[in-house]
């Protein structure tokens, strides 16, 4: 079986806490109190989101990037790679 590739999160903060989001799929964002529960909840809703999309097709949903956390507050404070599989 083929490794999937891994994808770039874009990790922010604001007073609320910790954001994540994977531009390159649809829908996927979370948030955390802290830095590992971050992590933990965006592995979790990237891989439910892959899943839903490999069983009923892609659907829509938000697109989430630099953009959307300048609207919202978030002060970009980092990216990484996550392999969301």
């Amino acid at each position: 079986m083929a490794k999937a590739p891994a994808v770039e999160a874009l990790i922010g903060r604001n007073d609320e806490g910790f954001y994540a989001a994977v531009p390159s799929i649809r829908s996927c964002l979370a948030d955390g109190d802290t830095m590992a529960e971050l992590m933990g909840n965006l592995h979790e809703v990237a891989r439910g989101l892959l899943e839903c999309d490999a069983r009923y097709g892609r659907g829509g949903g938000l697109r989430f990037d630099e953009d959307y956390f300048r609207e919202h507050g978030i002060v970009l404070v980092g990216r990484c790679m996550i392999d969301p599989r």
